[in-house]
């Protein structure tokens, strides 16, 4: 299992030499910087590939050997060039007891796994699809073919599905080893934004150490919904930072370009989030450049553009989407504080973040990087007053449409960011003059991961006791994935491959996420089952009790279906199927039916 986490290292060397060859002055934010900033090189490199494998359909083993090619060229580069020798000295530079606690954080997390539920059912079962078929932009879940537009393109379940390929770990293994990839990137991409902002190395390690230490319990950061806002928006503030610089190159536009295409193939939503809360700050230094003649106002106006090159990627996303409801369905409203006077605003979970980022603020105001940490602060107050103001967040909702609920409500990543960022880094800064003592600055920093600490979750299973009775009891998390792929073998074993299946509420995601077949309907997590509706219908009229057989048969054979997979809590509502049984198979939890439809 551990093995696939190779290929992830892997791609950090044609990284490296991208970011050698283009910005070679990114190389001084240290070693956690250069492997945030590589990690985007590689991913952007491959962009093309993988959008063109997705268009035509190509085989999974197209991009894993683009992997493997890229990977020789980095080495033969490497080694003809003598970089090697500043690779050692990197990483010899790095070695300190931030980056301890990192790895630290990155063996629990190889202990932990990724998690193997609710939302990773959708991921998992996406990379299985592509293994399975190769590249397409379809649905897992169902046989009929529905685009799938929250994370179609997805470069992130592409680069998973060419691990498997490549290093021949069940994709189950593979993602669940991942988290330990995960935890990296994040640590990276937040440690590079300080380092732009603050410019020096330990107020960086601050801002890293402090959102490891709030989602280091997070055991589905892997997620691409949590990989957009915590390794890359970061990336993307900092480029932000990079390009309010003067004299300017034309370095930060494309940055920005490429991390706002990789953002796009991650999770659109937050490519759409980096724009309206770091569009207008970059808009208005263009505006302020251009009327005042500045000799690289044009250069500023190209980084502005570079906002905004996903956005293919987003429309594609929004107008293939099923057409969304015109009220909040109740997962998301109960996320909402509703107004008698119809206004609404995001329900303020954890006033300390945002206090803190205030009181963050107010920290780099007082110190001589307060016009770089003034991109992160405008755009955390962006966030909040969207989110937090009830006219605001009305209109915003009101002016895009329901749909756009989850995004305001997505927001609250900058909050996390501004928090770390403003207070932490900011307050780090000001101290490192009179803390020179090394042993000092270790202490703080351990003092910085426990702050975080304080700020993660306090429910079980995503707080820190948790975490770590779970990186203990590692046999457990191994339990959990040896059921899965004692289960995956029980289906192979009695499923046929593309088979559709009928399940109850409780199986139907699980199933799809473990093998090769589809279900009725998919659950909650289909937004491009354009017949989503019907389907639902359907699937209730087969499983209600007092459905004559031969109706319940006219829908079955509309979906082909002639297995029935149950988990053992329900099976005291298939009484339905008594004399219609051909075959049955027990399996742990659960019980499959052949049905007789003809």
């Amino acid at each position: 299992m551990s093995v696939s986490l190779l290929f992830w290292l892997g791609l950090l060397l044609p990284g490296y030499v991208v970011v050698r060859l283009v910005s070679p002055e990114d190389l001084k934010s240290g070693l956690m910087g250069t492997i945030g900033l590589s990690y985007l090189a590689v991913f952007g490199v491959l962009t093309p590939v993988s959008v063109v494998c997705y268009l035509f359909h190509l085989p999974v083993g197209v991009l894993s050997g683009t992997c493997v090619l890229i990977f020789g060229v980095a080495v033969v580069q490497i080694a003809r060039r003598r970089w090697w020798l500043d690779l050692g000295k990197l990483l010899i530079a790095g070695l300190s007891v931030e980056l301890l606690i990192v790895v630290v954080d990155l063996a629990m997390g190889s202990r932990v796994g990724s998690y193997l539920a609710g939302d990773a059912w959708v991921h998992v079962a996406r990379i299985r699809f592509l293994v399975d078929h190769g590249f397409s932009n379809y649905e897992p879940f169902v046989a009929a073919k529905h685009f799938f537009p929250i994370y179609h393109t997805n470069l992130v379940h592409a680069l998973h599905a060419s691990c498997v390929r490549l290093t021949g770990v069940d994709f189950l293994s593979e993602w669940f080893i991942s988290l330990v990839w995960a935890k990296l990137v994040i640590a990276a991409g937040c440690y590079y934004m300080g380092w732009c902002i603050f410019e020096r190395r330990w107020a960086a390690w601050a801002v890293a150490l402090f959102v490891v230490g709030r989602m280091a319990p997070v055991a589905f950061v892997g997620y691409p919904n949590k990989l957009a806002p915590l390794w890359l928006l970061p990336l993307m503030i900092g480029f932000v930072v990079q390009a309010c610089r003067s004299p300017l190159g034309w370095r930060p536009a494309l940055k920005l370009a490429v991390g706002s295409l990789v953002l796009a193939q991650t999770h659109g939503m937050y490519a759409v989030i980096a724009g309206l809360v770091l569009g207008p700050y970059l808009a208005c230094v263009f505006l302020i450049r251009l009327t005042r003649r500045r000799a690289d106002r044009w250069r500023l106006g190209a980084c502005v553009a570079a906002l905004f090159v996903a956005a293919p990627f987003v429309l594609i996303a929004h107008y293939k989407a099923r057409p969304p409801s015109e009220s909040m369905s109740p997962r998301i409203a109960k996320r909402f504080v509703h107004f008698e006077n119809g206004w609404v605003m995001v329900k303020l979970k954890n006033p300390v973040s945002l206090e803190l980022g205030a009181l963050g603020a107010l920290c780099c105001l007082a110190g001589a990087r307060r016009r770089q940490a003034g991109v992160l602060a405008v755009s955390t107050a962006t966030a909040a007053l969207i989110m937090y103001v009830p006219p605001i967040c009305t209109a915003a909702i009101t002016a895009s449409g329901v749909a756009s609920t989850l995004l305001v409500y997505r927001m609250g990543c900058l909050i996390t960011l501004g928090s770390s960022g403003l207070l932490v880094g900011g307050v780090v800064f000001l101290l490192e003059p009179a803390v020179r003592s090394r042993w000092l600055r270790a202490l703080m920093s351990v003092c910085v991961v426990l702050l975080g600490g304080q700020l993660s979750s306090p429910k079980a299973p995503h707080d820190w006791s948790s975490y770590y009775q779970a990186a203990v009891s590692h046999s457990r998390r191994e339990g959990w994935l040896a059921s899965l792929h004692a289960q995956r073998t029980f289906f192979q074993r009695h499923i046929p491959a593309g088979a559709t299946v009928l399940t109850d509420d409780r199986s139907e995601m699980w199933l799809v996420m473990c093998h090769d077949c589809y279900v009725i309907l998919g659950g909650g997590r289909t937004p491009g089952v354009t017949d989503r509706p019907q389907r639902s219908r359907d699937k209730k009229t087969i499983l209600a009790p007092d459905t004559p057989w031969d109706v319940r048969c006219e829908f079955l054979r509309k979906y082909d279906v002639n297995l029935f997979l149950v988990s053992q809590r329900k099976l005291d509502s298939i009484k339905w199927t008594q004399g219609h049984v051909r075959a049955y198979w027990k399996g742990p939890g659960y019980l499959l039916l052949s049905l007789a439809t003809d």
